[in-house]
This record gives structure tokens, sequence and C-alpha cells, in this order.
């Protein structure tokens, strides 16, 4: 079910149609069975998980049991966009507060991660709101280098952490 998924959100996308596939039960149960068999997950699997029409909390303790684990960076940002979509998202609607056990899994993720999808993580905590600040102390840690600066990708990088010291600064007045 999942590889006919992935070739429909396929032919959606080279019609320029954005895909939003249904959350059947079905399918919820061959994603959660791939995303705990699968190390790494693969790109079908992670692209129908990115698809779904609405965001499925029940898929958090799979995708945070990803986050500990050293992946091909397009792998990396593909479960980024997950965690997005099914906890960041599923949040947003329920209006609870993210989890402990979430923000625990994502600064220890933050501490590994490579700088690559430092840009993507910065995302996800910005999506964190209030509870962003959880993140301060290990985007402090987070080691830059003299060339860094000059490095576009980078640069983005550490002024949206720059942003968000500013942000955090003003709540702690």
């Amino acid at each position: 079910m999942i590889d006919e998924t992935y070739r429909t959100i396929i032919q959606q996308l080279e019609q320029n149609i954005r895909p939003r596939i249904p959350n059947s039960p079905e399918l919820m149960a061959e994603l959660k069975q791939a995303m705990e068999d699968e190390r790494p997950p693969t790109d079908q699997t992670l692209c129908v998980l990115c698809h779904l029409a609405s965001p499925d909390p029940s898929m958090t303790k799979n995708l945070l049991s990803h986050l500990k684990t050293d992946y091909p960076t397009e792998t990396q940002i593909f479960i980024l966009e997950a965690v997005q979509k099914h906890i960041l998202d599923a949040r947003m609607i329920s209006g609870d507060r993210l989890t402990p056990e979430f923000l625990k899994a994502f600064n220890d993720y933050l501490s590994l991660a490579p700088k690559k999808v430092l840009y993507f993580i910065i995302g996800i905590i910005e999506g964190c709101g209030a509870q962003s600040i959880f993140f301060r102390q290990g985007l402090k840690n987070l080691k830059w280098g003299i060339l860094d600066a000059f490095k576009k990708e980078y640069r983005e990088t550490i002024t949206r952490i720059d942003a968000l010291e500013n942000r955090w600064q003003k709540m702690l007045k």
C-alpha cells in the first residue's frame, strides 16, 4: 500500500497537484509498522508520511526513535519534515504543549545533528513557540568555525539562531 500511495504522490507532484493522502486505518497501520521495521525508513515511507492529509500524533514515538540514529542528510531532512507535520502541527491543532519526551529527544538530536540539517532543526525550534527556550543551551553549545559565517547556508542558520536568542531575551525580561 505504501508503494502504491508513493506512486500516486509522485504522479500528482509531476502534475503540479499538492498531494493530500487520506489517513486510512490500513495505510496508518502499514506506516507504523514500516517505521518500526525500517532502519533507516525508506524514502517512500517518509514521503507518504509527509503528504498525509492530517497529522497523526500516534506517529510521535516512531519519529522520535529515528531522531537518535545517524542517517544520510536527505533522510534526516525527511524525518524532520515528518516531525513538523505529525508532532508540531498536531500540537497546534490540539492546543496541547509539547511533551517532555519530545523536548528531550529533540534536544539530544540537536547536539549530534550535522550542520547541514540545522536550518531545518531551527524551523522546528521556531515552531515550538514559548517552549523553544528549552533548546537555548543546546543552540549555544553549537560550534561554528570562522569560515561558517561565509557560507550562505550556515549564515542563514546563524542569523535565525540570533533572532531566537533575541526573542528569548525579551521573554526573560
